[in-house]
């Protein structure tokens, strides 16, 4: 299964976290920049180093938000 596309109706926003990197919430959960691709930039979850959480989206060039990988093994 590959990941669904998410409608506008999923609210992402930014923020700044104290040491000055932008996150992308999503679902109460923060994600970190992981790598840019053609396709668009990939978050990983923030707690990816520490908790060793899978889960990732994909936020397209024109704004659309794909979940590579929902689960994650931990609360928000």
């Amino acid at each position: 299964g590959e990941g669904g596309a998410v409608g506008d109706a999923q609210e992402i926003h930014f923020i700044t976290s104290r040491r000055g990197q932008q996150l992308l919430i999503f679902e109460q959960y923060p994600y970190a920049k992981n790598f840019e691709s053609r396709k668009g930039v990939s978050w990983a979850c923030s707690s990816r180093c520490s908790k060793k959480c899978q889960a990732q989206v994909m936020l397209s060039k024109n704004g659309i938000l794909s979940v590579i990988n929902s689960t994650h093994n931990h609360a928000p």
